[in-house]
């Protein structure tokens, strides 16, 4: 596991933070007593890969961002495989110069704001629909 991103919520009562689950290439937003008085939960923000966790000076939501939307460069992407991973695409066609970060490589998607509920009482909700 791969813990980061630490963020205390207002009260000092709860830290949200993100994790790399086991078996996934995937990271989600998890809550934990700053107590320690109970093992981390997972906040359900879907299938997204998040970053990024920040409290509403409220404590009622936690925003975060997270790549989505479509994929700015692949060019004949190909299906998944057997065991559920995605081989990479064809080729890619770039045409801007930010399609590559040092350290995470393509940037195939825009990253877009997402709050949650930390509770649970509600869906997520995506703010922005940078394309």
């Amino acid at each position: 596991m791969r813990d980061r991103q630490p963020a205390i919520s207002p009260d000092g009562t709860r830290l949200a933070f993100t994790r790399k689950l086991p078996g996934t290439e995937r990271t989600s937003v998890m809550l934990a007593d700053v107590s320690g008085s109970c093992a981390p939960a997972e906040v359900d923000v879907g299938e997204l890969h998040v970053s990024q966790p920040v409290w509403s000076p409220d404590g009622r939501w936690i925003a975060f961002t997270a790549d989505t939307g479509p994929h700015r460069f692949i060019v004949g992407e190909q299906p998944a495989k057997a065991d559920g991973t995605k081989p990479e695409p064809t080729a890619r066609v770039v045409t801007v110069m930010d399609y590559r970060w040092d350290e995470i490589g393509y940037v195939d998607q825009r990253a877009q704001l997402f709050v949650v509920a930390p509770d649970g009482g509600g869906p997520r909700r995506q703010l922005t629909d940078i394309g």
